[in-house]
């Protein structure tokens, strides 16, 4: 039986409803649904198998568009946006690479567009995934040159289209597929515009935020400079490693500084920042950039390196700090009337380029996040009278969410009352705020309350944390019974287990975080059972850990190791643990450990995402402490490499410089998803022995 998609509301009205993308359903009469490759609010995408006869059968990949669907301002829905990409295929399926056109048929108000599937992969998959090609591309080697031959072969169907009066509006990484025998093919038509017949019109909105030219989204007419600006766009990517969204919008000089850093071959620099040139006239045409790609794939391994010169100063560090205060103080970050807004962790956003804003107080990307970096900035001696507004909304929103309704309040450090207490506990104690300002009265209760899990972001290792912060404050909440609680749930192996009945080993979520705590625990009491414990802790986990790829170890399966160089899960802050054991009992082997863990982070390799919690500046951070415990001044330098990178990627705004951290359509505050968490590592790099690592002892 084919899918049912049809529901009827109250007043009998027939509504279209998306088929339920399940694998052995069937939609229409010859297909079968395998998986779904993609669902969103545009239209769904799924991989079936088609049987027409016996010797007739095959896969295919089919749209899904509902009537009424992602309907524009000129009525169009989805319909009309796949209905054209039937024209185009069938119009060009001769001309060029693309997928057939295998057919199409409605069924409960639905559309559906069939079309052949290509076996292979989105060349943004093999951008994104391939940690050694940014050094291959650098020297010109076998990995780096494939890309290069796949990026001029794009830009080469660019020129194909651009000869048949076609503009294709979304050409972006994820849009070429690169098949299984290594030629390159396009997918994804429905957003392009054929300059012959002047149609769609007006043209269909908008494209990929990042790729799109500064005209295509004013939503001008489209000219096939848009797709050089694309083009220019995905090759930055590939040098890069970071999304082009975090270039556009920004001035062009600002532009030519940040590419000539994060792509230091002056042949490619120059033709991205000729290709994303705002002015349309100056960018180059398909056929002359293809001509200059060729040519650089052709050309020998020796290239023309820019030479970076150092950018690290105590005074840029400074200055950056300052101005960011300056700008997280403007409605860049802060509604006027409800303060500091974060990406709404729930609810999507109503356009694919915006995001929803959400008001939080946790520590993790809320308002207490921001206030415990504040203090430490006033501690500084940094100028907080720009914040003062969203400070004042930050302690209303604590107020009602943890002071008058604290009952329906999350428990836990990273997202509940446990890190709320921790964050004002900070204010007070650098001076910045008063006991009644931080309403300390209230923190006993905060941290009163106990989780039922154990780890470090929201369980009795967190707790622990927070509660050792604020003694001297409060001191109705001892930590020696979370301590307790968690010795007693650990292993004759000196392992926890967690839900899934198996160990989990890192530091935000695992069991070094927990071990964290138990060597906090043992410095500050003196207990020699949480330090029993703790090593044997530390036991379990170097008898586990095995040779990664790309890392000197893991503890992850095979082929999972891309976030090993992260401070969340991955070996940078597995590292704190064995620093704090080395710190308290100078055993070799814990700092021969916490050295190893701390090796080949190449930090050209994670400039996508600048974030605390996944990106560079937690491994920065992470230096940071390895420079102060061991001494050693080469994790000072590292660090210092971490900051130059921020500086470079500081955009500049009309209310201030701000960073997008992660996949940021706009820049929100938070401290470990956020602008707040950049601020903080600057801080610290300029005071790292005055103040510890966010979040921690």
């Amino acid at each position: 039986m084919p899918t049912i998609t049809v529901s009827i509301p109250v007043d009998g009205t027939l509504v279209p409803q998306k088929a339920e993308k399940v694998g052995g359903k069937r939609i229409g009469f010859y297909y079968i649904i395998l998986k779904s490759l993609k669902e969103s609010r545009k239209n769904d995408v799924v991989k079936c198998l088609y049987i027409k006869g016996l010797t007739k059968f095959g896969y295919c990949v089919i749209k899904e568009g509902s009537a009424g669907d992602s309907k524009d301002n000129d009525g169009r829905d989805i319909q009309d946006r796949l209905k054209w990409q039937r024209d185009l295929h069938g119009r060009l399926g001769k001309s060029l690479r693309l997928p057939k056109l295998l057919g199409e048929f409605e069924e409960n108000g639905n559309y559906y567009l069939v079309i052949e599937h290509l076996k292979g992969k989105p060349l943004h998959e093999l951008v994104k995934g391939n940690r050694k090609l940014r050094q291959s591309l650098l020297d010109g080697t076998e990995e780096g040159k494939k890309v290069m031959c796949y990026l001029r072969d794009s830009v080469g169907i660019l020129g194909q289209l651009h000869s048949l009066g076609i503009v294709h509006r979304d050409a972006t990484l994820n849009n070429f597929m690169v098949t299984a025998g290594g030629k390159v093919a396009v997918i994804d038509m429905e957003l392009s515009y054929s300059l012959n017949d002047h149609f769609p019109s007006p043209p269909f909105a908008l494209g990929t935020h990042g790729y799109m030219s500064p005209e295509q989204e004013a939503m001008a007419l489209p000219t096939v400079k848009e797709d050089i600006f694309a083009a220019g766009a995905m090759i930055l990517y590939a040098w890069s490693g970071i999304s082009p969204l975090k270039f556009v919008n920004a001035p062009y000089k600002w532009l030519e500084d940040a590419v000539r850093y994060f792509v230091p071959v002056a042949d490619i620099a120059r033709l991205i920042l000729q290709c994303m040139h705002p002015d349309p006239a100056l960018r180059p045409d398909a056929l002359q950039l293809h001509a200059s790609l060729d040519a650089h794939i052709r050309s020998r391994r020796n290239r023309v390196v820019i030479s970076r010169q150092a950018n690290w100063s105590p005074e840029a560090v400074h200055d950056a700090l300052q101005s960011g205060l300056q700008a997280m103080g403007s409605p860049m970050f802060a509604d006027p009337d409800k303060g500091w807004f974060a990406e709404h962790m729930v609810d999507p956003p109503d356009h694919s380029n915006l995001i929803r804003k959400g008001w939080y107080a946790s520590f993790n990307r809320g308002v207490s996040g921001v206030l415990y970096f504040a203090g430490r900035a006033y501690a500084a001696g940094l100028d907080l009278t720009p914040i003062a507004r969203p400070v004042e909304l930050a302690l209303q929103l604590i107020r009602v969410k943890y002071v008058e309704n604290l009952e329906r309040s999350n428990t836990g450090f990273q997202f509940g009352s446990d890190g709320v207490a921790y964050a004002l506990a900070e204010t007070v104690r650098r001076g910045w705020l008063n006991g009644s300002s931080a309403m300390q009265a209230h923190w006993g209760n905060m941290l009163a309350r106990k989780d039922d899990a154990i780890n470090l972001a929201d369980g009795w290792a967190g707790q622990g944390i927070a509660r050792y912060a604020c003694q001297g404050f409060t001191d109705n909440v001892p930590p020696q019974e979370l301590a307790d609680l968690l010795l007693d749930l650990q292993l004759e192996d000196g392992s926890w287990l967690y839900k899934r009945k198996r160990p989990r080993f890192y530091f935000l979520e695992g069991m070094a975080g927990i071990i964290y705590f138990l060597l906090c625990h043992a410095q500050a009491s003196g207990s020699r059972e949480a330090m029993i414990g703790a090593e044997r802790g530390l036991g379990f986990m170097a008898a586990a850990r095995k040779k990664g790829i790309g890392v000197p170890v893991t503890w992850k399966p095979k082929g999972e190791h891309l976030s090993d160089h992260s401070w969340c899960d991955g070996n940078p802050g597995m590292a704190l643990a064995w620093l704090k054991a080395w710190e308290l009992t100078g055993t070799p082997m814990y700092r021969a450990v916490a050295e190893q863990l701390l090796e080949q982070h190449d930090i050209s390799q994670h400039w996508r995402n600048l974030s605390l919690k996944s990106g560079i500046v937690g491994v920065g951070e992470t230096y940071l402490e390895a420079a102060v415990v061991l001494g050693d001044e080469r994790y000072l330098a590292m660090a210092r490499q971490v900051s130059e990178v921020l500086l470079h990627a500081m955009r500049p705004g009309k209310h201030g410089p701000y960073w997008l951290v992660d996949n940021d359509k706009q820049p929100v505050t938070g401290l470990m998803i956020g602008n707040t968490g950049l601020l903080h590592f600057l801080l610290r790099s300029l005071y790292p022995g005055k103040f510890g690592f966010p979040g921690l002892l």
